[in-house]
């Protein structure tokens, strides 16, 4: 194996502790994000997390981390050992190795490295944006939700709703008499359904803002499709 000089020890020392700054930037840069082995290991971290199993890696902020577990006089001598020693690289190859090459070299030794990988999104963030991959979580949202004062005051004050529970309240009239406004309030307001059939049918209107959906469409939404019962009283 033919000796390093000074001057390409110290090169070398730079490169693979370049390589491995800022929590193997550089290494990671390098990887083939995106192949189906990689991803399939990511996701298998999203779901360690509270993600769903059919959560894309693209729907997720997340960086990959590579950290060595050698000294990095180890690496030296095994680029030394692995590379120089096979006699076919000059002393100008050795000169001209750069952080893509050192990079390259760690990937085929992965072993000697440790790779973790750091989520940013918040999973509750994740839920927001895509409610239906997240259908349990986003349906006990709904649940939670549900205020049956609000659906009164949609009741007693939408020209539309208001129509119909005045019409209710003509069926109710022994007179039968419809020349005027009945004054009336609404009781009993229930869901005539499992949330879970309603999340079904209400969640795909949530992409992208669960939260935003829930505080501007969703009472609407349940008496628009008929998963509300109340009586009138008058």
């Amino acid at each position: 194996m033919p000796k390093l000089s000074q001057y390409q020890n110290e090169r070398l020392e730079s490169l693979f502790e370049e390589a491995f700054e800022n929590k193997g930037v550089h290494i990671t840069d390098f990887m083939e994000i995106g192949n189906d082995v990689q991803d399939e290991g990511i996701i298998e971290v999203f779901m360690d997390e509270g993600f769903p199993y059919d959560v894309a890696t693209y729907e997720v902020v997340y960086r990959v981390n590579a950290e060595s577990n050698i000294p990095t006089e180890q690496w030296i001598d095994l680029y030394s050992e692995n590379e120089i020693a096979r006699g076919d690289m000059t002393e100008d190859d050795i000169n001209a190795v750069d952080i893509d090459d050192i990079c390259h070299f760690i990937m085929v030794n992965v072993d000697k490295i440790d790779i973790n990988v750091e989520i940013e999104t918040d999973i509750n963030e994740y839920i927001e944006e895509f409610p239906m991959k997240c259908f349990e979580e986003a349906t006990d949202r709904l649940e939670l939700a549900f205020d049956k004062g609000e659906i009164r005051l949609m009741l007693l004050n939408d020209p539309d709703y208001y129509q119909e529970v005045q019409e209710y309240a003509n069926e109710l009239d022994e007179n039968d008499a419809f020349d005027e406004e009945y004054d009336v309030d609404i009781i009993n307001i229930d869901v005539n359904s499992d949330f879970g059939t309603i999340a079904e049918k209400l969640l795909p209107n949530a992409e992208g803002d669960l939260n935003g959906y829930i505080q501007s469409e969703y009472h609407d939404d349940l008496l628009e499709h008929g998963f509300i019962t109340y009586e009138v009283e008058i």
